[in-house]
């Protein structure tokens, strides 16, 4: 196994820190071996690129990305599979950002990039994936169901049994049914996303948390409240064990459970969970508030006028 595959594991594993600096290694050893212009170091930085765009360090995501576009201009030219490939990342980044109408010609560029030049259906898999997902966000449902049931497809025909790739557009397409509100449709989805989260990753993994809260997602609209609070009662106890105990996941699932207890008629149990996700939401903004009164501070000092 290569740095690189081992960075793009430790990602897949939301080991974060890992991920980057394996990257950072890897980037070190080629571009002392092959150059800092070689198309394999271009294909590392898109690695990265995609670990910034996922931590929301969008600024980053976009410079790395650019990086590994000119270099694979440079060295392969703008129609190989490559570039493509590296196109739809920065894409994504766009439109994590809301930036829709900068990102859809990129993808659609970035789609007849790779369907002309590539071999591998798992690329134009991830490129479907990221046009269904754009389509989504877009309020587009009936064209992003149709582009993620394309993706799926291909997936499946590329990956038998349990895959990241597979489970990550299982949650992208049970995601746009959700939102057609075909909800059978959608836990169906979601519940072969959590079965490949668990097996690969692990019950307790952050991955199977994050199947279970779209899987809780489908209960509430068809009033399957006993379901949504069991499976939310897992996402926190899941989140719990990951996270620290002020992190903002835990308030929003604190959140969700007291919803979900209200529409039960439960208010001592709502109001219990509310007052959880309070704490954690006032503490949060307390702390925020007085690192940038320090950072106010530090700068006053600083300042030629300060007394």
């Amino acid at each position: 196994m290569t740095l690189r595959e081992l960075g793009k594991l430790f990602h897949q594993a939301m080991a974060y820190t890992e991920s980057e600096q394996t990257f950072f290694r890897a980037l070190s050893i080629q571009e002392a071996s092959v150059g800092p212009e070689h198309p394999d170091v271009a294909v590392t930085l898109g690695m990265l690129s995609e670990l910034y765009r996922e931590l929301g360090r969008y600024s980053d995501a976009e410079e790395v990305n650019r990086r590994s576009l000119t270099i694979l201009q440079n060295a392969v030219g703008n129609e190989h599979p490559y570039f493509g490939v590296a196109l739809n990342e920065l894409a994504a980044i766009f439109v994590a950002q809301g930036r829709f109408g900068d990102a859809e010609p990129l993808m659609k560029r970035a789609l007849q990039i790779i369907e002309q030049s590539s071999t591998d259906h798992s690329d134009y898999a991830t490129a479907l994936k990221n046009l269904g997902l754009l389509y989504r966000y877009q309020g587009r449902y009936l064209d992003a169901s149709q582009t993620l049931e394309t993706a799926l497809h291909l997936v499946e025909k590329k990956h038998v049994g349990n895959n990241p790739q597979l489970r990550a557009t299982l949650i992208a397409l049970g995601d746009a049914y959700l939102a057609n509100e075909r909800f059978q449709d959608a836990e169906s989805m979601f519940k072969r996303s959590l079965v490949i989260a668990e097996a690969v990753d692990g019950p307790e993994h952050l991955n199977a948390a994050l199947a279970l809260s779209f899987l809780a997602m489908t209960y509430g609209p068809q009033e399957r409240w006993t379901e949504a609070a069991a499976v939310l009662e897992r996402v926190l106890a899941i989140r719990a064990g990951n996270y620290d105990p002020q992190h903002p996941d835990i308030a929003t699932t604190h959140s969700a459970i007291a919803i979900v207890h209200m529409s039960m008629g439960d208010y001592s149990l709502a109001l219990k969970h509310l007052r959880h996700s309070t704490s954690i939401l006032r503490s949060r903004f307390i702390r925020e508030d007085i690192k940038e009164n320090q950072g106010l501070l530090g700068e006053q000092r600083t300042h030629p006028h300060y007394p």
